[in-house]
């Protein structure tokens, strides 16, 4: 399943490529449980780095954050945004962001972004990508992250964040 998502992701993203080679995609072997994927786009003085967890601890704590109308992070650096019909949390820290949309229960989709200007950018971003497709390749329990924050990304990134 891994391998279908990357081929349906964009060739680019806002001026940005990627490099097949540098593609990861991993599984437990159990359907989409515990697999994760990669893939990093760079260009233009930025770069986003594309992944999926599925079955992480990261899903309940996002879904927490999301559900909990009174969470704030104290410093006014996060808020509740709504992209293609999914409300998300979009989050802004040391001049990279992150966003977060829950669109099931098991997975977690990551964008981590260096260089992007603002917000509307971060969003333009995620809606290049086909987040609605992914839930159907992923089945009902879906869950999708996306971050924009570290230059240098791996998949250790995505099961520590």
């Amino acid at each position: 399943i891994g391998y279908a998502i990357l081929d349906d992701l964009p060739g680019t993203v806002q001026g940005m490529s990627f490099d097949e080679a540098n593609d990861q995609v991993t599984s437990s072997g159990a359907g989409y449980l515990g697999f994760t994927l990669g893939r990093a786009y760079e260009g233009n003085n930025k770069s986003l780095n594309f992944g999926i967890v599925s079955n992480s601890l990261l899903v309940a704590s996002y879904g927490s954050l999301l559900t909990n109308s009174t969470y704030t992070d104290g410093e006014g650096n996060q808020k509740r945004v709504n992209i293609d019909g999914n409300t998300g949390l979009l989050k802004y820290e040391n001049g990279n962001y992150e966003l977060a949309l829950p669109i099931g229960s098991s997975s977690v989709m990551l964008f981590d972004c260096d260089g992007f200007s603002d917000e509307n950018e971060v969003i333009a971003a995620a809606k290049l990508f086909d987040i609605n497709g992914i839930q159907k390749l992923l089945g009902e329990h879906a869950y999708i992250w996306v971050g924009f924050s570290k230059k240098n990304f791996s998949l250790h990134d995505l099961m520590v964040v």
